[in-house]
């Protein structure tokens, strides 16, 4: 029936499972009422809103929805009909809108008898129900249903969202749920940028396989080449273009150099921002925002984040790992729904900071974030945002991500170099001192960025010669070499040491070089 509308098809349409039925409402007080310290507080509606209001933040404005498949445990209310109407999405339900009669599903279920009702045989209609659902392209549902969590599932955690909000309990045993990641870039930004974004990308690949959804949110039209290459690793590209590009380049020139490097460049001081418009694009509950330098390590699903999973944002620590307050944004889970709740008073708000781009101590994109969304933040597990300057052996253990934050890859191949600190801009000069360094542990992650980077020989390539292309020819292809030799080491804790001795053989800079690590 919607396949035969004129102007409808199915990816118009989104399946909503609704519970709130006093069986339910009985059972969720039962259950959220278990004495036994697991957070359980998601079982109805996300802070008691009326339904409609929770679906609308559950549609991304890029991709509007004209109508929902309805199934719940009672016919939608004419109340609920117009509510969704004024929303200008039309309700659909089988019984009530005649989509398929009794008979016709005792005749396909090859049943004795044609006499059939809801009451006499509820598990035959949840079947319809089910199989109807899946195959409608989007889907919202109640988490903690065993119904919408096998729906879900179905859709490998992508293209869902559940009005309920917060975490799967099923997950918690069955962890099936994968998390979209999603990246920005802009053809304004440095040619190292785009390397580094190819090179996360592949780690994204060689890591979950195409499992995972990866979105990028992409400003600029012209890098066919590139566009190319993201269909290939199948990216799902959103054309992007923010209307707050004047506001934003006001900000960067207000901006000090010395408090980020980010304000030298204005293409990527963009890309730093264009997260702004995420909730304008992505349909999950969930997702995970990360930096283009960054390599993803490990696999990781929603139930790496808990039961108590943030209702905002969790963002993970900076340059003192042992400091346990939501900082560095990297990395970041975002509530998408929050986000989209949210877009057009967090927009205001970052307008009312253009003349000093500073929030709360922190600054731009990273700061406006922290100070906006304080009150539904949480911390991060370091796991998720592994700086090779770190010291702690749990962290680098159990790492899922890993983020080149402030010195990237090519910094510490230039350490290895000799080369001298005011080779880097004042920014990083805090890094480069920082003490407590372990040549294992930057070993370790250095690898696992080479064996991405280097799985692509013209990135790997053109990284080099972004690089190193001014202090010649030499120094770029013995960057292509230490990459590719590291990156051709099986073992994940690899010792880099003799691939050191390869780029500065004489260690004539030796002393130059320790001094960097403890």
């Amino acid at each position: 029936r919607v396949d035969s509308t004129s102007h409808t098809t199915l990816s118009d349409g989104i399946c909503l499972h609704h519970r709130n039925g006093l069986d339910w409402q009985e059972h969720c007080n039962q259950w959220e009422n278990i004495p036994d310290r697991i957070w359980r507080k998601n079982c109805m509606n996300d802070r008691k809103l009326p339904l409609h209001e929770l679906v609308r933040y559950r549609i991304p404005a890029k991709y509007p929805k004209s109508w929902i498949y309805y199934i719940g445990d009672e016919e939608p209310s004419e109340y609920l009909i117009e509510d969704f109407k004024s929303d200008g999405i039309s309700l659909i339900h089988r019984e009530k809108h005649n989509l398929l009669s009794d008979e016709d599903i005792a005749k396909a279920a090859r049943l004795k008898t044609l006499h059939i009702s809801a009451e006499t045989h509820r598990n035959l209609f949840e079947v319809v129900d089910y199989f109807t659902c899946a195959e409608i392209e989007s889907f919202i549902g109640n988490s903690v249903s065993t119904f919408s969590a096998n729906q879900i599932a179905l859709r490998n955690g992508m293209k869902s969202s559940w009005y309920n909000s917060r975490s799967i309990p099923l997950g918690e045993v069955l962890p099936v749920y994968h998390i979209p990641l999603v990246y920005t870039y802009t053809e304004e930004s440095q040619g190292l940028g785009k390397s580094l974004l190819k090179a996360s990308i592949l780690s994204v690949r060689g890591t979950f396989g195409m499992s995972a959804d990866i979105h990028i949110l992409y400003h600029g039209q012209n890098d066919w080449q590139f566009l190319m290459w993201l269909k290939k690793y199948s990216v799902i590209v959103h054309t992007h273009e923010p209307q707050w590009l004047d506001m934003i380049e006001t900000m960067r020139q207000n901006g000090n150099p010395a408090h980020s490097h980010l304000f030298l460049h204005q293409g990527n001081y963009i890309g730093t921002w264009q997260r702004i418009d995420l909730p304008l694009f992505i349909d999950a509950e969930y997702v995970l925002f990360v930096d283009s330098d960054t390599i993803i390590s490990n696999t990781f699903g929603m139930h790496d984040f808990g039961l108590d999973v943030t209702p905002g944002l969790a963002a993970s620590a900076e340059a003192d790992e042992d400091f346990k307050v939501p900082w560095n944004v990297g990395v970041v889970l975002f509530n998408v729904p929050k986000l989209r709740e949210t877009h057009g008073v967090f927009l205001d708000f970052i307008r009312s900071h253009t003349d000093s781009p500073v929030f709360n101590g922190n600054v731009s994109d990273q700061g406006a974030y922290l100070e906006f969304y304080a009150s539904v933040t949480q911390f991060l597990d370091t796991i998720f945002n592994v700086k090779p300057y770190w010291n702690n052996p749990r962290n680098f253990k159990e790492r899922k991500i890993v983020h080149f934050h402030g010195l990237k890859p090519h910094d510490f191949l230039q350490i290895f170099m000799g080369y001298p600190v005011d080779s880097w801009a004042v920014a990083l000069h805090s890094l480069l001192s920082k003490k407590g360094k372990k040549m294992e542990f930057v070993c370790m992650v250095m690898h696992d960025f080479s064996k991405f980077v280097s799985k692509d020989e013209e990135n790997l390539r053109e990284y080099c010669e972004n690089a190193f292309g001014r202090d010649g020819e030499k120094k770029v292809d013995v960057c292509i070499k230490f990459f590719s030799d590291l990156g051709a080491e099986d073992r994940n804790n690899v010792s880099c040491t003799k691939h050191v001795r390869g780029v500065n053989s004489s260690f004539s800079n030796i002393r130059t070089f320790l001094r960097f690590f403890s």
